[in-house]
């Protein structure tokens, strides 16, 4: 008897040890499956975390700035005219100098970053559209590095689609819509009229009928189509 009550309660040890090990591995498998959809919403969130961190660097930047300048007129225009000993004086200019060395440090930093800004602003992300014909041969290809808009015509009396760098269709041409660079992206807009311009997003196979006046921002999977062309994008 004695026996078997203690084989009973080897069994029970070893039946609520391996409930404790099930439990545990229960709870790192939770523990586990949080910690990865904290890394997700973080990683979420970090674009609109560098965006913040980068308004607040130049407002602290900005601070700086004025604050410098702030010190160098009290330095050079009110202390250092009513100070009388050489020394004095010396240490005075030498903090004039460092000051103004920092605020041209600042002021770099600001001119270098409006640059970028702008040159962000202007670059294309795309090198270049394709004008493809209906028999799917390439008719003509734009560069759009430098460019910041182009338009997409056809013949008034004919089925034939041009690309033009110019601000205004040529005489005798259709003006199917206008693609224009903003922010760094191509948005293109269907203008008034009774002719039709399609648009396949990506990898759908489903083309879509562009509403008038109204911009859609272009990616680098998505072709326009007018008439029997289309209009393909190389990044």
């Amino acid at each position: 008897m004695e026996k078997g009550a203690e084989k009973k309660m080897d069994l029970q040890r070893q039946l609520g040890g391996r409930a404790v090990i099930v439990r545990l591995s229960k709870e790192l498998r939770i523990n586990s499956k949080n910690r990865f959809l904290l890394l997700i919403c973080s990683s979420l969130e970090s674009g609109v975390d560098m965006k913040t961190n980068r308004i607040v660097s130049r407002c602290i930047l900005a601070g700086i700035f004025l604050y410098l300048l702030f010190q160098i007129y009290y330095l050079s225009c009110n202390l250092l005219p009513s100070v009388a000993g050489e020394t004095l004086k010396s240490l005075i200019c030498l903090f004039i100098a460092q000051s103004a060395l920092f605020a041209a440090a600042v002021f770099s930093v600001f001119i270098v970053s409006i640059f970028q800004y702008w040159k962000k602003k202007r670059y294309s992300p795309f090198e270049a559209m394709l004008l493809i014909s209906g028999e799917g041969k390439v008719k003509s290809e734009i560069l759009l590095q430098g460019k910041c808009s182009f338009l997409v015509t056809g013949r008034m009396d004919g089925r034939e689609v041009f690309i033009e760098e110019d601000g205004e269709a040529k005489e005798g041409r259709y003006l199917y819509g206008t693609c224009n660079l903003v922010c760094g992206n191509w948005y293109f807009e269907a203008a008034p009229g009774s002719r039709p311009v399609g648009l396949k997003r990506g990898a759908e196979n489903r083309i879509y009928r562009l509403k008038k006046e109204i911009p859609y921002r272009l990616s680098e999977q998505d072709v326009l189509y007018a008439d029997t062309c289309k209009i393909v994008i190389r990044q």
